[in-house]
């Protein structure tokens, strides 16, 4: 099926509806979409969030290296 042929399916279909039920689709459409947003925020926000924690760890791995050489160094003076 074509978008077009979509398209004309659809207004169709619509003509067919009374505005209560025009309404109810325009709300569960409007409600999906903003359910979409949030997903899609929360996604972003825990991909940006996994890659701080990478970091975190990788800091604390060159911390805890640098932290034993000070201590070896120090214990050969």
């Amino acid at each position: 099926m074509t978008q077009e042929e979509l398209k004309q399916t659809l207004k169709d279909k619509l003509k067919e509806c009374d505005k209560d039920t025009l309404v109810d689709i325009i709300a569960d459409v409007c409600s999906m979409y903003v359910r979409a947003r949030v997903f899609a925020d929360m996604s972003n926000a825990n991909c940006i969030q996994q890659c701080v924690n990478n970091v975190q760890t990788y800091l604390q791995q060159v911390d805890n290296v640098l932290t034993q050489r000070l201590n070896v160094n120090f214990k050969k003076l």
